[in-house]
């Protein structure tokens, strides 16, 4: 058996039987990777392929090319697990505490700032973390209880902890610029002073549009978001069949409890709103 960990940042799967990929990762048992260029594997190589929480920061265009990769090196009857933020979920708790918001509910009038936050705060920030992180690390947070039931392990391991919240939520490292790789092939300089040479020669308004567009391509933005019925599409359309939606404990793929990658080693669902599915090739 053989199985894949996509985009698994730093809960990557340590047992012999996983090969875990990611954009930049200081571990080196996880394999440097940028999955727009494809998946470095030959056709068939995989019994399975497992992504959480990756496949919304692509356009739908690449995550179609993605899926169709996924496809691509699993072998007949292996199995494809996406999990991504469920938008349905989402829209419906955001309706329900509006609803109840506006009729003076005081514990949704609370909740309601959160939940417009999970639902767009990522997809419109321009810089890592964005207001999410910053309500994140306020003092006294009320209903720590809700934003935990929400973002599940992640929220509850930023609320116990009081500094550098900021940091700790930020999506994906910053990529190096088109423009960072051409002045190191072409000055051999420092990174040190190609910043500087870079600010000298832009304005301030150039360098703030730089900085922006460094962050937007650096991965962390969601591009898409998908329900059951819309990912189902997507999966089916790669070719994928007996395409279902799963719980985080439940899975086709062998073992799947003792890997701990949807729910934690004490039972803590790991992202508790999120959508599971899976689809056999």
């Amino acid at each position: 058996m053989h199985f894949l960990n996509v985009g698994c940042g730093y809960r990557h799967c340590k047992d012999n039987l996983w090969t875990n990929l990611d954009l930049q990762s200081p571990d080196k048992a996880v394999l440097q990777w940028d999955i727009t260029q494809g998946i470095p594997f030959q056709d068939g190589q995989f019994d399975a392929v497992y992504h959480s929480h990756l496949f919304e920061h692509l356009s739908r265009t690449d995550g179609m090319r993605f899926i169709e990769e996924c496809f691509r090196v699993l072998r007949p009857g292996g199995v494809l697990r996406v999990v991504v933020p469920d938008l349905e979920e989402i829209c419906q708790s955001y309706l329900h505490i509006l609803q109840r918001a506006r009729s003076g509910d005081s514990l949704s009038q609370r909740r309601y700032c959160w939940i417009m936050l999970e639902m767009y705060d990522q997809a419109v920030r321009t810089e890592s973390g964005g207001t999410m992180a910053e309500y994140l690390g306020k003092e006294g947070i009320q209903d720590k209880e809700f934003i935990i039931s929400r973002i599940g392990s992640v929220g509850r391991d930023l609320l116990s902890k009081s500094t550098n919240t900021r940091a700790r939520y930020a999506g994906t490292s910053e990529p190096r610029s088109v423009l960072k790789r051409c002045a190191a092939m072409l000055m051999g300089t420092s990174p040190t002073l190609r910043e500087a040479m870079i600010s000298r020669a832009l304005g301030k308004e150039d360098r703030k549009a730089l900085k922006i567009g460094r962050f937007v391509l650096g991965g962390e933005l969601h591009k898409w978001m998908y329900d059951s019925y819309s990912l189902g599409l997507v999966l089916a359309q790669a070719g994928f069949n007996d395409v279902q939606r799963c719980s985080p404990t439940q899975s086709n793929i062998p073992g799947w409890s003792k890997y701990f990658l949807d729910v934690d080693p004490d039972g803590f669902i790991h992202s508790p709103c999120s959508l599971y599915m899976e689809g056999i090739k």
